[in-house]
């Protein structure tokens, strides 16, 4: 295809979020529990952050370098959206899943460790100032935190 000099070409994200060919049926319902191929997210900082650009489904803030302005702005009201509901709600686990607590699949109650994994830049570190990593791991999250219940 060729493109007159000054045309303006612009990528319709909100379709191709929603397309049912792309996402299944239930494109317009949220699902948290959407799966996603395996590499079509990008592997540097949140996992929500970008998308891989070969994924041919999932860009939410596009690619550098004409990237979405708001990215920073956005992923800082992520991290406040986040921040308050840790600091004004106490989270327990659900049944049948609080039965697993104390297994390998789950810290105890009274553990207090909070790790941070950076993909792409440095290896995960304890913020504590140990480090404690198995590097062959593979780490579905961009964050692990284990903290005390609040008293």
């Amino acid at each position: 295809v060729l493109l007159p000099r000054g045309t303006a070409v612009q990528v319709a994200n909100w379709p191709r979020h929603r397309s049912p060919e792309l996402w299944g049926a239930d494109a317009n319902r949220f699902n948290p529990g959407r799966a996603f191929a395996d590499g079509e997210l990008a592997r540097v900082g949140c996992p929500m952050a970008a998308a891989n650009p070969q994924s041919k489904r999932f860009s939410p803030f596009a690619h550098a370098p004409r990237n979405c302005l708001g990215r920073n702005f956005a992923q800082m009201e992520m991290r406040l959206i986040m921040l308050h509901l840790l600091w004004r709600f106490t989270f327990q686990l659900a049944p049948p899943y609080d039965r697993l607590v104390g297994e390998d699949s789950c810290p105890a109650p009274d553990v207090a460790e909070f790790r941070g994994i950076n993909r792409g830049t440095m290896g995960p570190m304890n913020l504590d100032g140990g480090a404690q990593y198995a590097w062959g791991s593979r780490h579905t999250t961009a964050m692990q935190m284990f903290a005390r219940p609040r008293a």
